[in-house]
């Protein structure tokens, strides 16, 4: 078994893909050719085509704002074939949410195959081998060929990113700013709670670390936010915004203008460390030139190319780090449209989004809102921002209808706390 793995592993760092059987990622297929440098033959994974303007299509709907059981319904519709015999990028029944995870979050599309991503480790308690995750610094990637861009990839990312964060969970009850809100006093995300007495629901904003101190290890001293009285202020100040379409398309060139300035100084560092990467690519190419020619040995070509590698490896590291850091968050024209159509239809419709909080949250979206709650022992208010501008509301102190007096607690008749949205 040692043997085996000893094997297997200098395979890799030899340039060579293992993947179980002959079965290729989706949009790949496995085959063996000539290595370019040294004519020994090296398996590797070759572009499919016809499949790889599926993946393609994939990441740019995801991208675009297409839902994952959207994108399956659409393939399916479109007869979109799931692969050869032995493929397992989908079930019997069609395309599945697990097949489009899977293929968004595969780095092999960007030209980045692993190996070593996992190990097998034994229960001390059972007996009984797992496989967990290794660290990232323990994969061996060997370099392939491309199907979607950098950019693409890091934009599936941040979607997938931003649906964590901002869509909590939703059950019968709709929390307009759910993922939204974060607490002013430990700065942990504002969950929504609901609360029964009867026949009636009382929703409100919690703190997370109030919510679940054990989790937390701690527990927050922030009070519970109607919910009512939050999302109303906030649907207030938005829809200030929106009434005035000069002011609006103003704001949106100036958030457009602030984020090209923001990451002036990294682009600068970025064109640097691309500049090293060439360089060491050219060495590379150089040593590699040199052996062909007789001038190293296989021996000195190895130790020589190992130390490359490291500096390559690294560099690119480096790259994609700063590209991460660099990104200038500039809103796609789709997405300024959507603004400006949602915009529209609020100063014709006046009223009509008043008391949708699902169209609400759209908007809230569209916006990257953004809603930190405070609270001083005497009021409370929600410190809120957006893509182009900010700004601090009032939500008010709780009242009691009968006698007018502050009651910052839920109703009382011991309500039953019933669900939570993350």
């Amino acid at each position: 078994m040692r043997r085996t793995q000893a094997g297997a592993l200098h395979s890799v760092q030899s340039g060579n893909v293992i993947i179980g059987g002959t079965v290729a990622p989706y949009g790949f297929d496995v085959v063996t050719e000539p290595d370019a440098a040294t004519g020994k033959p090296r398996r590797t994974l070759v572009i499919n085509e016809a499949e790889a303007a599926v993946v393609r299509q994939v990441f740019e709907m995801y991208a675009g704002g297409t839902a994952l059981h959207a994108l399956c319904t659409w393939l399916d519709e479109h007869r979109v074939p799931l692969g050869g015999k032995g493929r397992n990028a989908g079930g019997k029944g069609g395309w599945s949410v697990g097949t489009l995870g899977r293929i968004l979050d595969n780095r092999t599309y960007i030209g980045e195959w692993h190996y070593r991503k996992r190990r097998s480790v034994k229960d001390p308690l059972s007996g009984k081998r797992r496989t967990i995750p290794r660290p990232q610094e323990e994969w061996i990637g060997v370099s392939v060929s491309a199907i979607v861009t950098e950019e693409l990839f890091e934009a599936v990312e941040r979607r997938k990113e931003a649906n964590k964060r901002e869509m909590g969970r939703q059950r019968k009850r709709i929390y307009a700013v759910g993922g939204m809100a974060v607490c002013g006093h430990c700065g942990k995300a504002a969950v929504g709670v609901a609360t029964v007495q009867g026949e009636r629901d009382y929703r409100y904003y919690k703190c997370a670390a109030a919510h679940s101190p054990n989790k937390y290890g701690y527990k927050c001293d922030l009070p519970m936010f109607r919910a009512d009285h939050v999302e109303a202020a906030v649907w207030r100040w938005i829809k200030s915004l929106l009434l005035e379409p000069d002011a609006l398309r103003r704001a949106l060139e100036n958030y457009q203008q602030q984020q090209r300035e923001r990451v002036q100084p990294q682009l600068a560092m970025l064109e640097s460390t691309q500049a090293r990467l060439g360089e060491a690519e050219g060495r590379k190419e150089r040593l590699i030139a040199a052996y062909t020619t007789g001038v190293l040995t296989l021996d000195e070509l190895a130790a020589q190319k190992a130390a490359l590698g490291k500096e390559i490896a690294d560099l690119g590291q480096a790259i994609a780090s700063l590209k991460a850091e660099t990104e200038i968050q500039l809103l796609p024209v789709e997405h300024i449209e959507s603004i400006e159509a949602a915009a529209a239809e609020i100063r014709a419709g006046a009223d009509e989004a008043d008391d949708d909080l699902a169209a609400q949250r759209e908007i809230f979206r569209l916006l990257r809102v953004c809603v930190t709650l405070n609270y001083d022992g005497e009021q409370r208010w929600a410190d809120a921002s957006c893509i182009f501008d900010s700004g601090s509301l009032s939500v008010g102190s709780y009242t009691n209808c009968r006698d007018g007096r502050p009651n910052p607690r839920p109703p009382a008749g011991n309500p039953r706390e019933t669900e939570c949205d993350g």
